[in-house]
């Protein structure tokens, strides 16, 4: 058994795991990324599945030679989506997921134009682990 995984090994079980392309992965939300770690760790009895959960019960049974290497990976990516995706433990904590969406203010000026310094920049094509070549 391999002591640690590649840079692409790690690359390539990210972008299995994240959405991509529209398509619906355990990393679209706490539950999916929940209900993959079920399938890879098996059923967690009385257990609330939570983050820390999932790395401990990763950690003992790689330990104990139940899980492979890149299953350990995995569970260590889908637990961070589990605090963070949408619904996650942290959006839960910090009140994120209050359902606040833009335009809920009363007081807002319909016919005002916004102010476009406070958007984000677009998100540049493709995976964010490749950078796109000068040419491009």
């Amino acid at each position: 058994m391999p002591e640690s995984l590649t840079r692409q090994q790690r690359l390539d079980l990210v972008a299995e795991l994240c959405p991509r392309y529209g398509r619906r992965r355990a990393c679209d939300s706490a539950e999916a990324a929940r209900a993959r770690v079920l399938q890879i760790l098996g059923p967690a009895d009385r257990a609330e599945v939570t983050a820390d959960y999932v790395l401990m019960r990763a950690v003992d049974r790689f330990a104990a030679g139940q899980l492979s290497l890149e299953d350990l990976y995995r569970c260590r990516v889908l637990a961070y989506y589990m605090v963070f995706a949408a619904g996650g433990e942290e959006w839960a904590r910090w009140g994120v997921a209050a359902s606040v969406n833009p335009g809920d203010f009363p007081d807002r000026d319909e016919d005002a134009d916004p102010d476009t310094d406070l958007f984000a920049p677009p998100v540049p094509a493709g995976p964010p682990w490749r950078s796109a070549s000068p040419g491009e």
